[in-house]
């Protein structure tokens, strides 16, 4: 049976926790200096500069979307040490204070009205949406910005080798998740949600 209480609380859920991933990228190579997120309308949080159309229904039907991806001028962010890694990391760490943000408003609302209550229902998806996004992209596999973040610690042919290989990046996750990847993830994010939430 469709769920339509559920899709209608998704929207919204889904909505921020990209929006607010997209900003934080956009904002950090501003703030390193690198101009070409505002120059492009992205150093907003108009969720319409942000969400892909064709990404937003996906994350919604299949749980597995994209956002538009922020421009960065890699040469700018390249002569400040740590702007790159940094800038892909934003997206992730603002996931994770999004959802610390609602598990505390979660915690006040536990103390007032019924664990059933669809405000209470909507927190809880908020979080944990913005946990799995966080977690996801820190999955060090092209395009994801986990890549980014962590190439630096991988052996240079290995990196040269991934890079090499980089357009194909987006099909290998597609295949992990095919093939139980969401099996290891959901843990991660369930743990961190219980840490929030009930810590």
């Amino acid at each position: 049976m469709f769920d339509i209480v559920g899709l209608v609380l998704a929207i919204p859920a889904v909505i921020i926790a990209l929006t607010v991933h997209e900003f934080a990228h956009a904002y950090t190579a501003y703030k390193y200096g690198d101009y070409t997120p505002k120059a492009n309308g992205r150093l907003t949080l108009n969720p319409l500069a942000h969400i892909d159309p064709l990404g937003f229904i996906a994350l919604l039907l299949i749980k597995f979307g994209w956002a538009k991806p922020v421009p960065v001028n890699y040469i700018i962010l390249s002569r400040k040490k740590g702007a790159i890694e940094m800038t892909a990391l934003a997206g992730s760490l603002a996931n994770f204070g999004t959802a610390l943000v609602a598990a505390r408003i979660l915690v006040v609302f536990y103390q007032f009205i019924s664990v059933y209550d669809p405000l209470v229902a909507f927190f809880q998806l908020l979080i944990f949406l913005n946990i799995s996004l966080g977690v996801f992209n820190l999955i060090p596999i092209p395009p994801l910005d986990g890549y980014t973040v962590f190439r630096k610690f991988f052996p240079y042919e290995l990196r040269r080798t991934i890079e090499m290989y980089e357009y194909y990046g987006q099909f290998v996750l597609i295949i992990f998740l095919l093939l139980g990847g969401a099996n290891i993830l959901i843990p991660i994010v369930q743990f961190i949600f219980n840490l929030m939430v009930f810590a």
